[in-house]
């Protein structure tokens, strides 16, 4: 078992803060553009300026939402590394396959030589070429 004893305050508070302030943005967006198409089929005139400022204010409250979720993001992460202090951090299980494969790794690093030197391996791939037709290859015209 693994303990988290520690997290970064910086890099839980991005990440709540682009997450959550992206979902909004995706989310009212899509929200404004819905309302100003079914307006078009209510007022049977298309209010651009009511979707102009629904997609502003989409915007500003996108920026607020993900700077609020920055803020509690921070916050979360300093709690949470307090508590980790106090009582210790949570506890996961990582795969033992990890270990195996840099076992694996270390034994294939060492290295290797030829069976046969590369020239030779050329030499007899030339040796299986047709001999008709070789006297063509190499004409200039």
């Amino acid at each position: 078992m693994k303990e988290i004893k520690k997290i970064s305050l910086l890099s839980v508070a991005e990440f709540a803060g682009i997450l959550v302030g992206g979902i909004y943005l995706v989310i009212g967006v899509l929200m404004s553009l819905v309302y100003f198409v079914m307006g078009i089929f209510v007022l049977e005139s298309s209010d651009v300026i009511g979707l102009g400022s629904g997609i502003l204010a989409t915007f500003l409250l996108a920026l607020l939402v993900g700077v609020l979720s920055f803020i509690i993001g921070l916050f979360i992460a300093w709690l949470y590394n307090l508590t980790a202090k106090l009582i210790g951090g949570i506890k996961i299980e990582l795969s033992d396959r990890i270990e195996v494969i840099k076992e694996e790794m270390k034994e294939e690093v060492k290295p290797q030589m030829f069976t046969t030197p590369p020239q030779v391996e050329v030499d007899d791939l030339v040796d299986k070429i047709p001999a008709e037709g070789i006297d063509d290859t190499f004409k200039t015209y």
